[in-house]
C-alpha cells in the first residue's frame, strides 16, 4: 500500500503543470476501483450459480446489472484519459525541450 502511494505522489508530482491533472487522476481512481468491484461481483455471482443448480431471480438481476453497469466504469477511464489529452503542457517530452 505504501509503495502505492509513493507512486500516485511521483505521478502528481511529474503531472504538477498538466491542466486538471489531479481531478484526472482522481477520476481514473475511482473508475478502476469500480471497476475492479464489479469483476469482483461478476466472479461471486458466477461461483454462487456454479454451486447451486438453480440461480435464483435476486442474481440474474444482479448478474445482468454488473454486465451492463461494467463496461461504464472502464469506458470512463479512457475518456477521462483522452479528454486531458492535449492541452497545452500535457506533453512532458516538450517541457524538457
Amino acid at each position: 500500500m505504501l509503495s502505492l502511494l509513493r507512486m500516485l505522489s511521483y505521478l502528481l508530482q511529474l503531472s504538477r503543470h498538466i491542466r486538471f491533472s489531479r481531478a484526472l487522476m482522481i477520476c481514473s481512481s475511482l473508475a478502476a476501483l469500480a471497476s475492479g468491484l464489479a469483476g469482483v461481483g461478476m466472479m461471486a455471482i458466477n461461483t454462487l450459480v456454479n454451486r447451486s443448480a438453480t440461480a435464483s431471480q435476486a442474481l440474474v438481476w444482479a448478474f445482468a446489472g454488473l454486465c451492463i453497469g461494467l463496461p461504464a466504469p472502464t469506458g470512463g477511464t479512457g475518456t477521462d484519459l483522452a479528454l486531458g489529452v492535449g492541452g497545452p503542457g500535457s506533453d512532458p517530452q516538450e517541457d524538457l525541450l
